[in-house]
């Protein structure tokens, strides 16, 4: 397990502004662990300049898990960087796949694609995230209490001792406004329900007595536990609280799931539809 906290400029106004939260979030992908394949076409951050229309992409990686599993239940995940609603946005596309055409074709079974797009852009530099291992990956962006914020994140499905399982992958993340959250499973499993980006809803439930998803009070509602199968279960990759007080942006919390320990970074606050109601939520991503 790794994580790499770093600094990014909040737009994309220049080939130099793209270089830098792309560049950047790709160095930290690399250094914790989750590395690129051999596909031809992928960007060059040395070269890459920034398209000028929203909702399009200069460029892609792939990358791929490099755990046990990967052999037999693999998982490639294809990162395309660009705009989002306004060319001055970040914006990112993330696909997830079982095989790739060695040139940035995804093949076989998909999930996805899961459009990121902060709202508004910054002059300002904000932290960023990345932590993970070779069977996981999670990315807090921009991480403020503002609308710029935005997170995703890929990981195996657990069992209910928080190790890797062959059942499926979780694939989600959520900007301002929009979430998604989707299940790769492997062959021969009836594929579950997607919760598209556009609807704005993460499924949720909130846990139950003897399995807690707790701090300071609050209960969590995204994991859900203890449903082995489900969509969205059992993942670790992210705990989202229905409050926007439940600690500054970049503090850490240490939650109880499965009797074990796990730290968490705060987020950013972000606003969202949850359960049919608009909420403050507190998003706290996994940080080791």
């Amino acid at each position: 397990m790794a994580k790499k906290i770093f600094n990014v400029v909040s737009q994309s106004l220049s080939d130099s502004d793209f270089r830098i939260w792309g560049g950047r979030l790709s160095d930290a992908l690399t250094e914790i662990g989750f590395a690129k394949t051999a596909d031809t076409g992928q960007i060059d951050w040395a070269t890459a300049t920034r398209v000028t229309v929203a909702n399009t992409y200069a460029g892609y990686e792939i990358r791929a898990f490099s755990d046990d599993l990967q052999a037999t239940v693999p998982v490639y995940l294809k990162i395309e960087y660009g705009a989002g609603s306004n060319a001055a946005y970040i914006g990112m596309r993330i696909t997830m796949g079982r095989a790739t055409d060695g040139a940035g074709t995804l093949l076989g079974e998909v999930a996805g694609p899961l459009l990121i797009d902060p709202s508004g852009n910054s002059t300002a530099y904000y932290p960023c995230v990345v932590s993970g291992g070779t069977d996981r990956i999670e990315v807090g962006m921009l991480m403020t209490a503002t609308s710029y914020s935005f997170c995703f994140w890929v990981e195996r499905v657990k069992d209910n001792s928080g190790n890797p399982t062959d059942i499926g992958v979780d694939l989600g993340g959520m900007s301002r406004s929009s979430s998604y959250q989707q299940m790769l499973p492997k062959k021969g499993m009836a594929y579950p329900v997607t919760v598209p980006m556009t609807s704005g809803i993460i499924m949720s439930a909130l846990p139950n007595n003897t399995i807690k998803l707790s701090y300071a009070g609050n209960l969590g509602f995204y994991p859900i536990y203890s449903n082995m199968g489900y969509a969205a279960n059992p993942s670790l990759a992210a705990c989202f609280y229905a409050t926007a007080s439940i600690g500054s942006v970049g503090s850490i919390i240490t939650v109880s799931i499965y009797g074990q320990n796990h730290d968490y970074i705060i987020g950013g606050f972000p606003i969202n539809m949850t359960n049919g109601n608009n909420l403050g939520i507190s998003l706290a991503l996994r940080y080791e």
